[in-house]
C-alpha cells in the first residue's frame, strides 16, 4: 500500500486531533448560551438545538472529504470550486434577504413617528353635541379580544343598554408601547384641542419596562424624559443590517456568561410617571376636561404558579437585556408602586379614581400573560368601568 493511500499516519493522526480538539471546543461553546435570550426566543432555541446536534455531523464530513483528497478520490481543485459556488449563491440570496429583513424593521416606516416612536391615535373626527369620552393608555386599552370588541367600544354599548344613554361617545385612542409621556406629548399635540369632556388614563407596566435600562429596548442608563427607551424602534436601530441582526443574535448562543438576576425596590421612572399624569391632570383642567386614573389589573401576586410565571411575556421577554434579567420580585414590588402611585395621585389632586386592579382575579382565566385580558375580563372591565363612570358623570 502507497504512502498516498494510507490515511492513518502520523501526519493525518496529528491534524484530526487538532481538528477535533478546536471543533470542540467551538461545539462546547453551544451548550452555555445565553439561556435568558433563548427562553425568550423559541426560534433561536431551536437554532441552539439545530447547531448541537448538526455540528458533529458536519466535523465528520470534513474528516470524510480530507480523507477523500489525501487517498486521491477527490480533487482540491473541485472543493474550491463548490466553495466559491456556494459563496457565490449567498451572495446571490443575501439581497433578498437584507430587502425582507429591512422591510419588516426599517422600510415600514409609515407606522412610526419622529417623537412617539409609533403614530399617535387620533380621532378623525369628534362631534361636540355628544359627550366625548377619550380612552388613553397602552396596548391593555388598544387591544380587542377574540371577537374583535375593545373594552371602550364594550361600557359605551353598557351605558346605552343600561342606563338608557345614547348620547356618550368613546374612543379608543390607547396605543401599544405608550407610556405616560407618550399620552401627555399626543394630549398636548394632537387631543388637547379635540375638547373631550373625559379623559380616561389607564398606564403602569410600559412606564415601569422603562426602569429596566439594561433590556434590548433601551441605549443607555435611564433618563428622566424617556430619551434612553428605544422601544419598537430598538430593532430598527440597533441591528442596520441582516448581517447584523444575525451576529449579535448568533453570537448569544456560544459562551455567555451566567445570567444575572437584578433584585431591586428602586425605580427612578416613578419620579416621572408622577410628573407626566400631574402635567396631564394640570392640562386637562384648564382645557375644562375631566380626567379620571384607573389602576392596570395584572396577574402578578404573591405566590405564583409555574404555569403562571412562565405566561409572563414582558417581564421574560422586556425586561431582559445580554445576560441580564429582572427577578419576579423586582417586577411585582415595581407593579405596585406604580399602582399605588395612581391611588395617591388620585387622593392628592382629588382625580376621581377607578381601581381596576381590585376587581380582576390574578388568574390565567383573565389573563394571558403580565397584563393582557382574555375575553372574559374584557366583560368584567368594561361593566365595572360604566357604573363607576356614570357615578362620576353623574356628579359634574
Amino acid at each position: 500500500m502507497s504512502d498516498k493511500t494510507k490515511f492513518i499516519n502520523l501526519k493525518n493522526t496529528i491534524a484530526i486531533i487538532l481538528l477535533l480538539i478546536l471543533s470542540g471546543h467551538l461545539y462546547a461553546g453551544f451548550f452555555y448560551p445565553d439561556e435568558i435570550f433563548i427562553n425568550a426566543n423559541p426560534t433561536f432555541f431551536y437554532i441552539s438545538i439545530f447547531i448541537r446536534i448538526s455540528f458533529p455531523i458536519l466535523i465528520l464530513f470534513i474528516i470524510i472529504v480530507y480523507r477523500a483528497v489525501y487517498i486521491g478520490k477527490l480533487k482540491v481543485s473541485s472543493i474550491v470550486l463548490l466553495l466559491f459556488a456556494l459563496l457565490f449563491v449567498l451572495l446571490l440570496v443575501y439581497p433578498f434577504g437584507e430587502y425582507f429583513y429591512k422591510k419588516r424593521y426599517r422600510m415600514n416606516l409609515n407606522r412610526y413617528h419622529t417623537f412617539l416612536q409609533l403614530n399617535p391615535p387620533i380621532p378623525s373626527e369628534v362631534d361636540s353635541n355628544y359627550f366625548n369620552i377619550f380612552c388613553l393608555g397602552g396596548s391593555t386599552t388598544e387591544f380587542r379580544d377574540s371577537r374583535g370588541r375593545d373594552w371602550p367600544a364594550l361600557t359605551q354599548k353598557l351605558i346605552s343598554e343600561k342606563y338608557n344613554i345614547d348620547s356618550i361617545r368613546f374612543y379608543n385612542l390607547g396605543k401599544q408601547w405608550y407610556t405616560t409621556q407618550h399620552t401627555l406629548i399626543n394630549y398636548i399635540q394632537n387631543l388637547r384641542k379635540l375638547k373631550p369632556d373625559i379623559i380616561l388614563v389607564m398606564h403602569n407596566i410600559n412606564d415601569l419596562l422603562i426602569n429596566a435600562d439594561f433590556s434590548r429596548f433601551s441605549n443607555g442608563n435611564f433618563r428622566e424624559d424617556y430619551g434612553h427607551f428605544l422601544g419598537p424602534e430598538a430593532l430598527m436601530i440597533k441591528y442596520g443590517s441582516l448581517a447584523e441582526f444575525i451576529f449579535n443574535n448568533l453570537k448569544l448562543l456560544w459562551y455567555r456568561p451566567e445570567p444575572v438576576d437584578i433584585r431591586t425596590d428602586k425605580y427612578p421612572g416613578l419620579v416621572s410617571f408622577r410628573n407626566n399624569l400631574k402635567t396631564l391632570t394640570e392640562l386637562a383642567r384648564n382645557s375644562d376636561t375631566k380626567i379620571i386614573l384607573m389602576t392596570q389589573p395584572n396577574i402578578y401576586k404573591e405566590k405564583m404558579k409555574s404555569e403562571e410565571l412562565r405566561s409572563l411575556t414582558m417581564l421574560n421577554k422586556e425586561a431582559i437585556g445580554d445576560g441580564v434579567r429582572w427577578t419576579y420580585e423586582t417586577a411585582f414590588a415595581g407593579i405596585k408602586k406604580y399602582n399605588d402611585t395612581i391611588r395617591e395621585l388620585s387622593s392628592e389632586l382629588n382625580i376621581p379614581l377607578i381601581d381596576l386592579e381590585k376587581i380582576v382575579p390574578k388568574s390565567l382565566e383573565y389573563f394571558y400573560d403580565d397584563v393582557h385580558y382574555t375575553d372574559k375580563t374584557y366583560d368584567l372591565i368594561s361593566s365595572y368601568i360604566s357604573d363607576e363612570l356614570m357615578k362620576v358623570i353623574r356628579q359634574r
